[in-house]
């Protein structure tokens, strides 16, 4: 299937649910990029529906569970809400503290209250602590995805183990993930920074020796997170990854079978490294955008890791472990120190031999 064209979401799901259910031993990731407005979260709304107790979703409705509090200065939640009985239940309110900050920084520290359900924050300042601080949109819509990732990985732990000896059974009939734009108001870095964690944590899954292991639906409006979950997912023969575009046009939809094309991220990503340099201006970031760069052009020339495209060189095992160091945002010791005139030397040495072996030529 290249392109298809429907007169109803419902056939869009039959589509997507017929490529999971074939026969196939990989971990399948059905990726869709589609224009808020398109009808990603009525789709998320369907499988729930029609898979009832197999799908573990997040989309608005599981945002919506969480509401801030202008006035006392917290984010709130329904202390009937199934999302709070489930943290009680498995005991999971310091892990999602922890993630939080693996995912924003750790000069913010959320403290979860679910008896009176609500999270209150605070930041670190030189003295101590600033309690019951107003955070960021993009704060908030981190937190949100915090609390479903950390529920994927309690999950993974859990089959981890022999079905007699799980703390839960909740787990054990769940056979698709649902996905849906959690990268709302959030910045590029932190985008890059939760793709990478989302394709470290499915890994994990595609260890586990299970009969079958659930399958993922990735929906985005962003292109950027859209570009790196391709990139990521297609540089292994481990996982069945498809990628389509859904548009919609009056009544009617098209879900056409695409590669990372339409969006051509890559040459941002080159134009911002390039005026960093340019302007001696390199940050810890452009380590992580260099990274998705280049694991863009391993994936179009069919390389198995992404060092495959770094020039050999006296100091490739350096810019290759400050690549990984750099591009990961759970080292809070590094969040905030400067790079040394070293570190700025072997990447712009790296990233200018990258332009030259590939020929690419940048504006100017």
């Amino acid at each position: 299937m290249t392109k298809v064209q429907c007169n109803d979401l419902k056939d869009i799901y039959n589509e997507i649910y017929n490529h999971f259910n074939t026969n196939s031993e990989r971990i399948k990731i059905d990726l869709l990029y589609a224009f808020n407005g398109t009808g990603k979260t009525r789709l998320s709304r369907i499988f729930s529906e029609r898979q009832e107790n197999k799908v573990l979703c997040f989309n608005s409705m599981f945002q919506d569970e969480f509401i801030w509090d202008n006035n006392h200065s917290f984010l709130t939640i329904g202390k009937n809400s199934w999302i709070v009985k489930f943290i009680q239940d498995q005991g999971l309110e310091n892990r999602i503290e922890d993630n939080f900050q693996m995912f924003c920084n750790d000069t913010i520290c959320p403290s979860i209250d679910l008896d009176l359900g609500i999270i209150e924050f605070s930041a670190k300042i030189l003295d101590g602590y600033e309690n019951n601080i107003k955070i960021s949109k993009a704060e908030e819509s981190i937190f949100i995805w915090t609390v479903f990732y950390t529920f994927i990985d309690s999950m993974i732990y859990e089959l981890k183990e022999e079905k007699d000896n799980r703390s839960t059974d909740v787990f054990d009939n769940i056979e698709y993930i649902i996905i849906d734009d959690p990268v709302s108001s959030i910045d590029d870095i932190k985008i890059m920074n939760i793709a990478i964690k989302l394709y470290e944590l499915i890994e994990r899954i595609n260890e586990i020796e299970i009969n079958k292991k659930p399958s993922f639906l990735i929906t985005t409006h962003h292109a950027l997170f859209y570009n790196i979950i391709y990139n990521l997912f297609h540089r292994g023969d481990y996982i069945n990854c498809k990628s389509f575009v859904l548009t919609k046009k009056e009544h009617n939809y098209l879900l056409e079978k695409r590669g990372d094309s339409p969006f051509g991220y890559h040459l941002v990503l080159i134009e911002k490294i390039y005026n960093a340099i340019k302007a001696d201006s390199i940050e810890k970031s452009h380590f992580n955008m260099f990274r998705i760069l280049l694991e863009k052009t391993s994936n179009y020339f069919g390389y198995k890791k992404y060092e495959d495209c770094l020039v050999d060189s006296d100091y490739k095992k350096e810019i290759i472990k400050l690549i990984n160091l750099y591009s990961h945002g759970n080292l809070p010791e590094f969040e905030y120190s400067d790079l040394t005139d070293e570190e700025k030397i072997i990447f712009k040495n790296a990233f200018n031999d990258f332009l030259n072996r590939y020929k690419i030529e940048v504006k100017k």
